[in-house]
């Protein structure tokens, strides 16, 4: 704590991330992989990441295994609600062109016929 990456600007003075962290009201039927439990590092990355999506830029995350980054994107793309449609694909070392397009096709209709 106390370094440049704890505080963003607004009107003009530096505030805490931690500041904007809001609350969850969580039931014991939900599971835990649908919630996002927020935090001051969740709060800073969702300002990002919602930013560049607002204005039509891509985001990537990187990291190693287990940090975050599908729970992440995950609660944050719920929180953007019906103005965004969004499709998850989760990539590896061994995803190949052939498992993309598979995965890439998998959410689309698929109608056969006559061109």
């Amino acid at each position: 704590k106390g370094t440049v990456f704890d505080y963003y600007v607004r009107e003009a003075r530096l505030d805490e991330w931690e500041a904007t962290v809001s609350r969850i009201e969580y039931a014991s039927t939900t599971p835990m992989g649908e919630v996002t439990v927020p935090t001051s590092e969740t709060a800073a990355m969702n300002y990002f990441m919602k930013a560049l999506i607002e204005v039509n830029h891509p985001v990537m995350l990187i990291g190693l295994a287990g940090c975050g980054k599908t729970q992440s994107c995950s609660g944050m793309l719920k929180g953007l609600g019906a103005a965004f449609s969004h499709y998850k694909m989760n990539m590896s070392y061994y995803t190949d062109s052939t498992l993309l397009q598979a995965m890439m096709e998998s959410p689309l209709e698929k109608k056969a016929g006559k061109l």
